[in-house]
């Protein structure tokens, strides 16, 4: 392997990654990033995750900026960021301008003059409400014609909490957050569905028709200004616990681990079986029609696992649904496998719709439930989705006829840059304990959790990504390469504690969301296996860790063994119980890991005291031949 960037080692490509450009005047302080407003923070807490200017195409897909030019000036007490940009191959000249002031003041006002006409989904701008210390907390809504009090909701809410916003009152901890909108009606989304970290006020309503069109010549002016003070109380940062590192019993096992599979996802390559082979898993998510089961199943059938679970795309009318599940059913016998359990949907549903909004007409997923029991008497019978939890959340399932529930999610719906990725990770825990309330004691096994987009809900397809960089709604998404997308994975497993979740499929043997390319081992493959190792067993909770790792701890045999990941850019020193070896993933050995399948074998190393420092974006396989006390 020829030596790579550190770049293409922490994220899969060599596009650049820009440090944000940090503003402040007195206790204000915001960050831009890409060219949006992020992390607002007064007295050091954050109030407004971030405010962009964006420009959706008809697939709800983002144009990215083109020309991109920007100007800062800081003086006492205040301070301005100005830029201008184009988007849609030169048709809409955009500008932007931040100002902050020390007293608490900020305004973005932003402009598009549209060159010819453009066809738009949403073009406007969009604020990002934090999920810590807002998720259940009232505000108050001002409207065209009056005020009400709201709440932001603490499940997730399948449908827009609040309408025809024209500002909105609340507290963020000690914080009052004033905010005034103009030029456009708003509304709010709750973003946690598609697993952002936030809740989305946007322009324009959803009611309204898309696309439609800015015509040439026309001028688009919008505004928000957010008021922020301190509400009496002192304003602190959470800090990280001070208590050394602790072990706790939790009273669930760990999820099994599965590899999702479906037609072009199989190993091929001699490294890429040797991947899977050695990788402890033996149970596949297979998705499948018809047409396709027949090759399908024999090549899973070689791969000689334990079991299958299958997911099965239906035609939309009863009658070819049922002659589908037959044939799929009779493909499974020929390959001689036993299929455990199944979920079979109809395509219509791949696709995503307002809860209020016009439904299929053709087959629905409870009467696909029914014909799939037909078709595999033997199996358990899911509900859900194949798509992502917003669509769960829109057309939930009856617990009652159906033996599990299952969705995905995917990180890279609305934003693809890393910061937001990793942010995910906070709104996963909400998705579970949303899911959960839905179903109740039902067995609970996610599809597969990813980065990439497996399929498009939300428009015609999933974008294109040649040039291998960061985008939303890509399937190939370039940190599936890198250790971000190892680290990323053991951050979505250690969400799972608490919630009862029995199965997730964290990657696929080969293709877009494989542990493995052609002759290089990813470092997904190495955090899969040690996560699959833990499949059953008596979890475990590591306590005193920084909020930048997360951890994954499980009992084996007479000790026990962890999983950590740094989800940070920078090292971080972690604490951790004596006694212990580790074998660290990150920069340094990537070259060793990326060319072994069994790199987790090799050598471990004694934990010098109770001190581990992981680096950039590192993963460290801790193991303890006997409990820690």
């Amino acid at each position: 392997m020829s030596e790579l960037s550190p770049n293409r080692i922490l994220y899969g490509t060599d596009e650049p990654v820009s440090a944000p450009v940090c503003l402040a005047a007195g206790p204000l302080s915001l960050e831009i990033a890409g060219g949006q407003v992020r992390a607002v923070r007064w007295q050091g807490l954050e109030v407004v995750r971030g405010i962009d200017f964006l420009v959706r195409d008809p697939d709800w897909g983002t144009w990215l900026a083109e020309g991109a030019e920007a100007e800062t000036e800081s003086g006492v007490g205040r301070f301005v960021h100005r830029r201008r940009f184009s988007v849609a191959g030169g048709a809409l000249d955009c500008r932007l301008v931040v100002e902050g002031e020390a007293s608490g003041r900020v305004t973005v006002a932003a402009e598009m003059t549209a060159r010819r006409a453009v066809t738009t989904n949403r073009a406007g701008l969009t604020v990002l409400h934090p999920i810590e210390s807002v998720a259940g907390e009232t505000v108050l809504v001002r409207h065209t014609g009056g005020t009400e009090e709201g709440r932001f909701p603490t499940l997730i809410s399948p449908s827009q909490p609040v309408f025809d916003i024209r500002g909105l009152r609340h507290r963020v901890g000690p914080v009052e957050v004033d905010i005034a909108f103009e030029g456009e009606v708003f509304e709010m989304e709750d973003q946690r569905n598609w697993t952002d970290a936030s809740y989305k006020t946007y322009c324009r309503p959803l009611s309204r028709p898309t696309p439609y069109r800015i015509e040439e010549g026309e001028t688009v002016r919008q505004s928000v200004v957010l008021t922020l003070k301190s509400a009496g109380a002192e304003v602190g940062v959470a800090r990280a616990s001070e208590e050394g590192p602790g072990i706790a019993r939790l009273n669930e096992a760990m999820p099994e681990t599965l590899f999702a599979i479906e037609p072009g996802w199989l190993p091929e390559s001699t490294v890429e079986k040797a991947a899977a082979h050695g990788s402890g898993i033996g149970r596949y998510l297979v998705r499948t029609t018809a047409a396709e089961a027949d090759g399908l199943f024999e090549a899973v059938a070689s791969l000689k696992g334990r079991g299958v679970d299958l997911e099965v795309v239906l035609p939309d009318t009863a009658a070819e649904a049922k002659e589908a599940l037959g044939a799929v059913a009779s493909s499974a016998r020929k390959a001689g496998i036993a299929i455990d359990r199944v979920i079979a949907l109809p395509a219509a549903y791949l696709k995503s719709y307002q809860p209020d909004g016009r439904w299929p007409d053709g087959l629905s997923p409870a009467a696909a439930i029914a014909l799939a029991r037909a078709a595999f008497p033997g199996a358990a019978i899911g509900g859900g989705m194949l798509t992502n939890f917003t669509e769960f959340n829109r057309h939930r399932p009856d617990p009652g006829s159906c033996d599990y529930l299952t969705h995905g999610t995917t990180a890279i719906v609305h934003a693809a840059d890393d910061r937001s990725v990793m942010e995910t990770l906070e709104a996963l825990p909400h998705v579970y304990a949303s899911a959960r309330a839905i179903g109740g004691e039902v067995p609970y096994r996610l599809g597969l959790v990813s980065i990439g987009m497996r399929s498009n809900p939300y428009g015609a397809d999933v974008a294109d990504n040649p040039g291998g960089v960061r985008m939303p709604m890509a399937r190939s998404d370039p940190r599936q390469k890198g250790l971000f997308a190892a680290s990323w994975a053991v951050g979505a497993f250690a969400a799972t504690a608490g919630h009862r979740i029995d199965a997730v499929a964290l990657a696929a043997p080969a293709g877009p969301f494989g542990i493995a390319e052609g002759s290089a081992v990813r470092p997904i493959a190495h955090a899969v296996r040690a996560l699959a190792a833990g499949g059953k067993r008596r979890r475990l909770a590591l306590t005193g860790l920084p909020p930048a790792v997360a951890a994954v701890a499980f009992e084996r045999g007479q000790g026990m063994s962890a999983v950590l990941a740094n989800l940070r850019p920078e090292p971080v020193p972690v604490d951790v119980p004596e006694g212990g070896t580790v074998r660290l993933l990150d920069d340094r050995s990537f070259a060793e890991a990326s060319r072994d399948p069994s790199w987790l074998d090799g050598p471990a190393t004694s934990v010098e005291g109770r001190s581990v420092t992981l680096r950039p974006l590192a993963v460290a396989f801790i193991d303890w031949k006997r409990m820690p006390q």
